[in-house]
């Protein structure tokens, strides 16, 4: 399985993007990272991801 390790810089980007009133999808693309292909993490885990970091 490929893994993303993700540095500091993209957590408060992410966190930016979030205060700003975009949604979890919304902020993960921003920053550059599909969420439609087949290789790419699914929306679903992309969004419990964030949760789970910013609560």
């Amino acid at each position: 399985m490929d893994a993303f390790i993700y540095t500091k810089d993209f957590y408060v980007a992410l966190y930016k993007q979030l205060e700003s009133g975009m949604t979890s999808i919304e902020a993960y693309e921003s920053l550059g990272f599909g969420t439609t292909s087949r290789k790419s993490t699914s929306q679903t885990e992309i969004s419990l991801l964030i949760q789970l970091l910013f609560t």
